[in-house]
């Protein structure tokens, strides 16, 4: 069996020493697990570097069978392409080689690579996040970017309290509404369950919640502010006044530490790229929250490594 050489797409970026960023884009099959697309390569206006040839070979020996656990598959696809610097000048090109996402892609990890001239290339890993279904790998290219990217609400060093509250006094499920009040922005960002939750038009958030459940607000910015609960019996709307949120925690750190919360101890993805991951998230939803009012997020989709699409990122000079 062939091993893997390059597979799905290939985006090149190309930094030239005289100091501006050409790119050229290439797109050869497989981008994700359940779509496929043709194999083309195009340089895009600008870009010195020439493409000469490009290969596509597809061998499928076997499929792994239906119903069962992934398994190993005897089949291999190679993607080779060969490209020329027609300047006197020496050409360092970046190039970001998608992987793909977890649990599609995760057991095949040591199945494919990056070849240059025939010898295996020093890779870094990288990751996008993809929580949803993409259908835009130039999107999901332009969100790898260098360092921790600020946006204009929220930086690195942006306070980030954390109140944990734990549900009580009611012994079916309970429909429940809670408002914030204070100079922030707060968002509820944790419920530890598969529940139904809606933006209420006085800016709460209203959400069904099971006895002892537990969930979590986030305030961005100035210090918390306050709480207020509401309990109703799901499907009548009666009052439950013995019902009560009983604050468990209060935490405030930095946004960057924030952004790293839940994340698994050996998880590959870095503190950047899941900065950056996050702060696109929060910073479109924030944008649509006033002061003084609460939102909410599945933020479990951000913890969990299998919403993030892995590249791998190298340099070639020629």
């Amino acid at each position: 069996m062939k091993r893997l050489k390059k597979r799905n797409t290939i985006w090149l970026c190309l930094l030239l020493t005289v100091g501006f960023l050409v790119p050229a884009g290439a797109n050869s099959a497989l981008k994700s697990w359940s779509g496929v697309e043709g194999s083309a390569l195009s340089v895009k206006d600008g870009c010195p570097v020439e493409v000469l040839r490009e290969k596509l070979t597809v061998e499928v020996n076997a499929f792994p069978e239906a119903n069962r656990p992934p398994q190993r598959a005897d089949a291999a696809v190679t993607a080779e392409y060969t490209l020329k610097n027609p300047t006197e000048k020496t050409v360092s090109v970046r190039l970001f080689f998608p992987v793909g996402q977890t649990p599609a892609y995760g057991y095949a990890s040591n199945d494919y690579g990056v070849w240059t001239d025939g010898a295996p290339a020093d890779v870094t890993r990288r990751f996008s996040c993809s929580p949803y279904l993409f259908t835009d790998i130039t999107q999901e290219l332009e969100k790898l970017r260098d360092g921790y990217v600020a946006t204009e609400l929220l930086q690195p060093d942006t306070p980030v309290t954390t109140v944990s509250f734990r549900l009580g006094g009611f012994s079916a499920e309970t429909e429940v509404t809670v408002r914030y009040s204070g100079d922030g922005r707060a968002i509820l960002y944790d419920t530890a369950e598969d529940i139904f939750m809606e933006q209420t038009q006085d800016g709460g958030v209203r959400f069904t919640a099971l006895p002892g459940a537990v969930c979590r607000i986030a305030v961005f910015g100035p210090a918390a502010g306050t709480f207020t609960w509401t309990f109703t019996e799901s499907g009548a709307g009666t009052p439950l006044p013995e019902a009560y949120a009983e604050e468990t925690g209060r935490e405030t750190l930095p946004f960057a530490e924030f952004a790293a919360l839940g994340a698994q101890e050996d998880s590959p993805i870095g503190p950047a790229d899941r900065f950056n991951a996050a702060a696109d998230e929060l910073d479109a939803l924030l944008r649509q929250t006033e002061p003084g009012e609460i939102s909410f997020t599945q933020w479990e989709l951000l913890a969990d490594d299998s919403s993030y699409m892995e590249w791998y990122e190298y340099t070639l000079t020629f």
